[in-house]
């Protein structure tokens, strides 16, 4: 795409990589965060220039209806792409919160999860999901 056959410059082409949700208490899905990363890198490395996106919304979908939990994760995880390349994302800018402003807590708990740094995150993670469901239902 980017050699002399087609000759697209590569700044002018946008890989929209596919970010799949993780803790679904299915311990396949627990990488999908770190792959992301690496595949952010590995495009960024064949294909100088070009630009990364992608929808934020799929990695935190076990979480649905649990929107402090879902902006905090969009927010780690953006913090943490945007280090390694990515470019755009596909989110409610306006609902994100500011990375040091997220709960201490709160953060390291999607850290581990997004980063898979912890072998019980997930879990962790569910456990705060009940929590915050017995506090919207109050």
């Amino acid at each position: 795409i980017v050699g002399p056959k087609v000759g697209f410059n590569p700044v002018d082409i946008v890989f929209d990589l596919n970010i799949l949700t993780i803790c679904t208490g299915m311990e396949e899905h627990n990488n999908y965060g770190v792959d992301f990363i690496k595949a952010t890198e590995e495009v960024i490395r064949v294909c100088p220039g070009a630009k990364i996106s992608g929808g934020l919304s799929n990695l935190s979908f076990s979480f649905r209806g649990l929107e402090l939990i879902r902006q905090a994760m969009h927010s780690v995880f953006l913090y943490h792409n945007i280090k390694k390349g990515m470019h755009m994302a596909i989110v409610n800018a306006g609902e994100l919160p500011i990375y040091d402003d997220i709960d201490p807590e709160l953060r390291e708990l999607c850290e581990d999860a997004i980063l898979n740094r912890n072998a019980e995150s997930t879990d962790k993670m569910l456990e705060l999901a009940e929590k915050e469901k017995t506090r919207l239902d109050e």
